[in-house]
């Protein structure tokens, strides 16, 4: 009775639910298909929106590295990093520090689209953003079935479908779309070690940070997610299962390093030296662009695009800016609000499942963000969909709350939850709107 208490205390789903037989297509996959029908057209409307003048400076910098790569002849050429046709370095790019692998996968889509001209690259670069963002709120959706419910799940996915910087990002022919993507994929994975342990969810967030890494280098804080529900699943466990767990567990994250360094090895190749995918030597080159652009972010070298970031106020700026413009003020006010009462959950009435992961992930990463020198907006990025999926939570903990209150009091106590989650989601709506219609 205890365990069912705090489950649903937390928003999880009722055990008794767990083994329930669900039917094939319900109201949820319902809800779903238009909540990611109107995500579409947020994304893909106005993908050309600034006719061709390649107003992004990042952007028309990876059209001009693409128009200039070439696919190598074979797999051997392909990890000969003095030679590869398709090395930015051997194409007279000699600063390059963005992840290869969403330059790899545009490539080949433009060469089997016949679209590799400069006026053409971009646009299949834009679409293939626009499609990963996509896939990401799908990945949002599976996780909050996992961690919550799936009303959970889906107003989460409803929010971040109308997260403003995730729809503009998706208009770009960035990295940060297809990073955030495979992140979520990892946080997910993560999330499965933590509830079941098996060493086919180490070896998918192996990959899944591989990935995120080489497509991306400020990925790879996501390792300690999976450290941290690995953690999470020793400690919760009896006694006498400890040390199983910890064995296990320790197995589990080896294998996941090692396939994370496999795919970061497959997809980032010319981060190492030599003509065989055998040598894992790192190439100097990578490692002096990587420490350059260390320094630059730092504000450590004189470089002008920074001089904007001088004297901006540690956590408040890079707060500031979520809240008004990346998220809108009804999501960002509760997303924050949320992830501090399940915080408070988890210290003041030790309810650490569901929230050890979103909240742990969430704080770590926005005060590693926003407490450097460059405080970007772009860079807050991977924490958009959790924050999401933790205001969408706070909503029907809320409801939940409302409905536990004396009979007197409960019908004005869910009909005010009801009017504010509504004004959040068709707030943010109005705001998504707004933009893409600049």
């Amino acid at each position: 009775m205890e365990a069912s208490s705090l489950q649903n205390t937390s928003g999880s789903a009722p055990a008794e639910q767990a083994g329930s037989r669900k039917p094939f297509f319900s109201w949820y996959d319902l809800g779903l298909l238009l909540v990611l029908a109107v995500a579409a057209y947020l994304r893909f409307v106005g993908l050309n929106w600034d006719e061709f003048t390649h107003l992004h400076p990042d952007e028309r910098f990876l059209t001009l590295v693409e128009t200039s790569l070439r696919l190598p002849a074979s797999l051997r050429e392909y990890f000969d990093t003095a030679n590869s046709p398709l090395n930015p370095y051997n194409a007279g790019h000699g600063f390059f520090v963005y992840g290869t692998l969403p330059i790899f996968l545009v490539r080949v889509l433009a060469e089997w689209l016949g679209k590799i001209g400069y006026d053409e690259v971009h646009l299949v670069g834009r679409g293939v953003s626009a499609s990963f963002d996509l896939i990401s709120l799908l990945v949002l959706y599976l996780i909050g079935c996992r961690l919550y419910r799936r009303r959970v799940a889906l107003l989460a996915t409803a929010f971040a479908a109308f997260s403003v910087l995730l729809i503009q990002h998706a208009h770009f022919f960035v990295v940060d779309s297809f990073a955030n993507t495979f992140i979520l994929l990892g946080f997910y994975f993560a999330v499965r070690i933590w509830q079941q342990g098996r060493m086919l969810d180490y070896a998918l967030f192996g990959l899944a940070l591989g990935m995120a890494a080489a497509s991306k280098i400020n990925a790879v804080p996501l390792a300690g997610v999976a450290a941290l529900a690995a953690a999470a699943r020793f400690f919760e466990a009896p006694e006498e299962m400890r040390r199983d767990r910890l064995v296990r567990g320790l197995r589990g994250l080896a294998l996941a390093a090692a396939l994370s360094f496999l795919a970061f090895r497959v997809f980032q190749p010319y981060a190492f030296v030599g003509t065989s995918f055998f040598d894992i030597r790192l190439n100097p080159k990578w490692i002096s662009n990587m420490m350059e652009i260390r320094n630059q972010a730092s504000g450590r070298v004189d470089f002008p695009p920074a001089l904007q970031w001088a004297n901006r106020l540690p956590v408040l700026h890079a707060l500031g800016n979520m809240v008004l413009w990346g998220l809108g003020i009804p999501l960002g006010l509760t997303a924050w609000l949320s992830w501090g009462w399940a915080l408070a959950m988890m210290i003041r009435r030790k309810i650490w499942r569901p929230h050890l992961l979103p909240v742990a992930w969430t704080g770590a990463y926005f005060l590693w963000q926003s407490v450097g020198f460059t405080p970007a907006m772009r860079y807050q990025l991977p924490v958009y969909p959790i924050l999401a999926l933790l205001a969408a939570w706070g909503i029907w903990q809320a409801w939940d709350w409302a409905g536990e209150r004396r009979e007197g009091v409960r019908p004005a106590l869910r009909g005010a939850v009801a009017v504010f989650g509504a004004a959040v989601l068709v707030g943010t709506a109005m705001w998504a709107f707004a933009f893409v219609n600049i």
